[in-house]
């Protein structure tokens, strides 16, 4: 993503925070956030695990690999 992407991207959470907190009439809430980042990681995780699956591929994510070693060349 290149300096426009990045400034759309910016500008679209900003507009998603105004509209929430305009709609709901409450304060800004860094937690509610946090939270809303937390479920979205996880919704890209699946996304990718599906894709993965669809091609025949298996996803293995850093927390799920034990006694891991890195190949020496």
């Amino acid at each position: 993503m290149g300096p426009a992407g990045a400034t759309t991207a910016t500008a679209h959470k900003i507009a998603v925070i105004f509209y929430t907190m305009v709609k709901n009439q409450v304060e800004y809430d860094a937690t509610l956030w946090a939270q809303r980042d937390a479920c979205r990681e996880q919704r890209i995780d699946a996304a990718l695990e599906r894709q993965a699956r669809r091609r025949g591929k298996v996803v293995v994510f850093p927390d799920q690999v034990i006694g891991h070693q890195t190949a020496s060349f």
